[in-house]
């Protein structure tokens, strides 16, 4: 990696943890803001308007752990991401069931199959990963954008090499 991209990909990283967050602290925010108006809709005994807004706040929750996955590891993992769209899709398939026509029920209802096949897709291509000994991450757009081939073969050569080494000395002790 030449000076540039690497002076590139610091840049980037920098800007994408600032906007991360400003992203979790307006997550965390308008959680909060969720929080009273449910807590008023339950004083009001608006049970139905509540269980909506409470699952509103459940995808709010969802979305800052995302965040903060992403601030922590610097990657984000697939599968929390494709649980926010399950959440969310079973909201408004609960809350809208009576007015909601078939073709709809029909879209959502494949929308649900692909995300729950997608999410366990992902969770056997993690368990897989800790199989081989390698250690899962999520998807890292900048760091993967800028390595070449040669380098990623070379990453993951180091990554084997060290699993290998900790095996050897867990196997002596």
């Amino acid at each position: 990696m030449n000076t540039e991209d690497s002076t590139t990909l610091k840049v980037l990283q920098i800007s994408t943890k600032f906007l991360a967050i400003a992203l979790g602290a307006a997550l965390v925010i308008a959680s909060s803001i969720e929080i009273y108006k449910v807590s008023i809709e339950l004083l009001d005994f608006q049970i139905s308007s509540a269980i909506q807004e409470g699952m509103f706040m459940l995808i709010l929750l969802e979305m800052f752990y995302v965040v903060r996955s992403f601030i922590k590891y610097g990657s984000v993992n697939t599968s929390l991401i494709i649980s926010v769209g399950i959440v969310a899709i079973i909201k408004v398939i609960i809350f809208n069931l009576n007015t909601m026509d078939l073709n709809k029920a029909i879209g959502f209802s494949v929308l649900f199959l692909s995300l729950s096949v997608g999410l366990l897709l992902e969770n056997q291509h993690y368990k897989l990963k800790i199989d081989q000994g390698r250690k899962p991450v999520g998807l890292n757009i900048f760091k993967d954008f800028f390595m070449t081939n040669e380098e990623q073969i070379q990453e993951l050569e180091q990554e084997d090499f060290q699993s290998a080494q900790k095996k050897e000395a867990q196997s002596l002790s």
